[in-house]
């Protein structure tokens, strides 16, 4: 056991003892005895009201420690509250011990008032989380029965997560994987031959790589007798060598596994996910396979679990902008948001960071998705059932019907959902749409050619967000440079005063062997991370009113850009001026996606 639990039982027996011992003596007192100084046969004292008080303080410390922890993972405004309402519980139950002289009357009442916080926490915390994260249900205790069963080590993961891979002496001491299915159950593999453990070696190796760099995304593809393996970093794919064909697939087959997908089927595409625990961060892995000319290819997308605890600011938005963001999601009147960026800009991850803008504990939050990627614990997320035939925009509309505060849209594919979204903000509700796009702009234009009414967008359309991912470029072997105003004018940033800015270093210092010397911060990468910039057009009064009459988008941006609006040029520009990222990095994420 943890420390902490230890200290929480330790509680609980020293409260259960003082307890015990006060309600024997007020039982004495009831029935006109004497409290006796050491147990007797005549005494009022008896071994069952001691187990009964027992089991009450014990029920309170497994809860409290319980709610404690889940309560910080899953509420970070509302913990307190929670807190505070279980506190209350078991101080109610402590006076009702002390009031009721009656052991079989104050017993009763004093669990009630224990377990009555947590039945109404655990409610409210099942009714908003997906079906595979709910507590206390058939298949989480059973699960818990397991683990128990099994013994795992608490050092782990909590025990009613663990997971290993069977026979995983063969794993790096440097990492260990843990992995789930996407409902939570351990998965288990176990090697059979030397050959397949090479490929589990290989491509578990292939995986913590991605997760170490951060990695989005791992490809597998195959070419001629090798596999090519290529990895997603900083939004730039990257050569991370070649196997053997057979050993290429079964790093495949491993993954493939993993995924929950037919590892004979090697043509038609398949889709999975799995979930991967690396030093207790967890991170969501989405699987997709192909067949092709050359043999079938796999994707592996990683989503990290931490970063749907980010806020906007957090991620890159400037205090300025995320403050008017806000304020077109708290619209009294519900209405659209559209949030747009072209594919791996992080818009997903945007949206989510946008619905911690609002109270999830009081307020009914929606989202809707084609393939979930990432699981939101205070989030009430719908997918949409592609097997029973549902379409996206039946999925909107049964997400309306329960009547939530807010609905996300990860992304608007077609008029149907698009209009979905208009039938929302006409219910005074607000709705967050994603769309693919390369400003703003065009995002307005796309929604309005698939809903089909300038009058009836310019009338609920509150603002559109458009985004880029940049790269930071590294702290430690970046180098400032005067700019040439040639190429100034040409990227058309002669205007900008950039008198001093900052690049990727052109020579690379030698150590004394003449090798090039390897930046300990970035691995001679030249950037370390990335930040997003962000593109707002929030509309007014006169930009609606110039909507509806069918003015063009440029003239619409003329007249934002009067009202001191900025986009994302500019936003791009500020990161340039102060150094956190490149002039040549601005000029790749500003590259419209065709």
């Amino acid at each position: 056991m943890s420390c902490r639990r230890h200290a929480v039982l330790g509680i609980a027996l020293a409260v259960s003892g003082v307890l015990a011992a006060t309600a024997a003596a007020q039982t004495a007192l009831a029935q006109g005895q004497a409290v006796p100084s050491e147990p007797s046969p005549g005494a009022a004292f008896s071994i069952v009201k001691v187990v009964m008080l027992f089991v009450v303080m014990l029920v309170a410390a497994a809860a409290g420690n319980w709610l404690a922890l889940d309560a910080a993972n899953r509420y970070e405004k509302q913990k307190e509250q929670w807190y505070g309402m279980f506190v209350a519980g078991a101080a109610a139950a402590l006076v009702l011990v002390l009031a009721i002289p009656t052991i079989y009357a104050g017993f009763p009442l004093a669990l009630a008032a224990v377990v009555g916080p947590m039945v109404y926490y655990v409610k409210t915390r099942n009714a908003a989380c997906a079906p595979h994260e709910r507590a206390f249900t058939p298949e989480h205790l059973r699960r818990c029965l397991m683990a128990i069963i099994r013994r795992e080590p608490e050092g782990e993961i909590a025990a009613d997560r663990a997971v290993h891979l069977s026979g995983a002496q063969h794993i790096s001491e440097e990492f260990r994987l843990l992995y789930m299915d996407h409902r939570d159950f351990p998965i288990h593999l176990t090697p059979q031959t030397d050959q397949e453990r090479a490929a589990f070696e290989k491509a578990e190796a292939t995986l913590n790589a991605a997760l170490v760099r951060e990695g989005g995304a791992v490809y597998l593809l195959p070419h001629g007798q090798e596999v090519l393996v290529r990895l997603r970093v900083g939004g730039t794919v990257r050569d991370a060598g070649k196997v053997s064909r057979e050993l290429g697939e079964g790093m495949m087959r491993f993954i493939k596994q993993l995924a929950g997908l037919d590892v004979e089927e090697h043509r038609k595409p398949q889709s999975g996910r799995f979930v991967v625990l690396r030093d207790d961060k967890r991170t969501n892995i989405t699987v997709d396979t192909a067949g092709s000319t050359r043999g079938e290819q796999l994707t592996a997308k990683l989503y990290r679990r931490e970063l749907l605890e980010m806020r906007l600011v957090d991620g890159g938005m400037r205090a300025e902008q995320a403050a008017l963001l806000n304020t077109a999601l708290n619209h009294a009147g519900g209405g659209i948001v559209l949030m747009s960026g072209p594919p791996r800009s992080g818009r997903t991850i945007s949206m989510y960071s946008a619905l911690r803008e609002y109270d999830l504990f009081s307020k009914n939050v929606v989202a809707v998705e084609s393939s979930l990627s990432l699981e939101h614990p205070s989030v009430n997320q719908v997918e949409v059932d592609k097997a029973s035939g549902q379409t996206l925009a039946d999925a909107i509309q049964g997400a309306l019907r329960s009547d939530p505060d807010v609905v996300m849209v990860e992304t608007l594919r077609d008029a149907e959902s698009a209009k979905m979204l208009m039938l929302g903000a006409a219910a005074g509700k607000i709705m967050i749409g994603g769309l693919a796009a390369n400003d703003a702009g065009e995002a307005i234009k796309k929604f309005v050619a698939a809903v089909g009414d300038p009058q009836s967008v310019a009338s609920v359309l509150l603002a559109s967000v458009n985004q880029r991912l940049m790269r930071k470029l590294c702290p430690g072997c970046c180098e400032s440079y005067r700019p040439n105003p040639e190429f100034l004018r040409k990227a058309n940033l002669q205007g900008a005063k950039l008198d001093v800015l900052k690049r990727e270093p052109k020579n690379r210092p030698v150590d004394k062997d003449g090798k090039e010397a390897v930046c300990p911060i970035c691995g001679n990468e030249a950037y370390v991370g990335r930040t997003a910039v962000y593109e707002m057009m929030v509309l007014d009064d006169a930009a609606r009113q110039q909507l509806a009459s069918g003015m063009s988008l440029t003239e619409l941006r003329t007249h934002l850009r009067k009202q001191g609006q900025e986009f994302l040029q500019e936003e791009a520009l500020r990161r340039v001026v102060d150094g956190t990222t490149s002039v040549s990095e601005l000029l790749r994420i500003l590259k419209p996606e065709k």
